[in-house]
């Protein structure tokens, strides 16, 4: 005796064909046909709105260090912030260094991340990355004192952006990273 009669078996494998059908239909819309927005990242000459109140303190440039606790990169580029910092203490500038985490991450884990490095920003704070159009980390944006984004360095940087960033920043780069002339 069996189960399944031929008739049912039929209406079984044309059911499940439709099925598949209609899961790869739907693959495909939201894969190529669903209109996505696309990624924009922070742009120079507009405000980053989300910081105006940072950037209205007595400093003359914020530096925005984007980042996560579990970016790898972000762990590789630390002894570039802390020489980045060194190199403001070292002289009269009006440079703040503020570190921001987006909206799901661990401001303390961030804190805690950062200090095993020797990094210590002038503040560590939650971002929203999406409203502030951060789509990756490690990224870093320069702003004037209006908020206003100067500059925009997305990724790990080499020593030839590292560079970029501290004759931007006015900094000194006689030195090359890591203290060594």
């Amino acid at each position: 005796m069996t189960i399944v009669s031929r008739r049912n078996g039929t209406v079984l494998e044309w059911g499940i064909h439709l099925i598949l059908v209609m899961a790869l239909a739907a693959f495909l819309y939201v894969k190529f046909f669903r209109p996505m927005p696309a990624p924009i990242d922070p742009v120079p000459g507009e405000r980053m709105i989300e910081l105006v109140e940072l950037t209205e303190q007595e400093y003359e440039r914020t530096l925005v260090l984007a980042l996560a606790p579990s970016c790898p990169y972000c762990l590789v580029s630390r002894p570039f912030y802390k020489d980045l910092i060194t190199q403001r203490n070292k002289g009269e500038h009006k440079i703040q260094v503020v570190a921001v985490v987006d909206t799901n991450a661990s401001v303390t884990l961030q804190k805690d991340v950062l200090h095993d490095g020797g990094v210590y920003p002038d503040t560590v704070m939650v971002l929203s990355f999406q409203d502030a159009h951060i789509i990756g980390v490690p990224t870093l944006v320069a702003l004037n004192e209006e908020a206003v984004i100067e500059n925009v360095w997305i990724g790990r940087l080499d020593e030839q952006r590292e560079l970029d960033v501290l004759a931007a920043l006015g900094l000194d780069t006689a030195f090359s990273i890591n203290g060594t002339q």
